[in-house]
């Protein structure tokens, strides 16, 4: 799994337990996730290790997810045919 489908993976799930997300992303896009800032690490009550994304995470995705209106996406067309 890339990085990006990483991110937009955890962006849907929002929380859960390392193990589970681990062996969905893998070990690798997990750490560097975590290091990037888009990944808080924590323990539940009963001490399994959990994760949740943080603001930054939400942040820097969402731009990429708005859904376009149907204003917009007739400018794109005609800027496509014009172009």
């Amino acid at each position: 799994m890339t990085k990006k489908e990483s991110m937009e993976y955890i962006y849907k799930l929002k929380k859960g337990y390392v193990e589970d997300i681990i062996s969905e992303i893998g070990e690798e896009n997990f750490k560097s996730l975590t290091l990037l800032g888009f990944i808080k690490r924590g323990k539940e009550i009963s001490n399994k290790d959990s994760w949740q994304t943080t603001n930054l995470l939400e942040k820097f995705i969402s731009p990429y997810k708005k859904e376009l209106s149907l204003f917009d996406k007739m400018r794109f067309f005609i800027n496509k045919k014009i172009g």
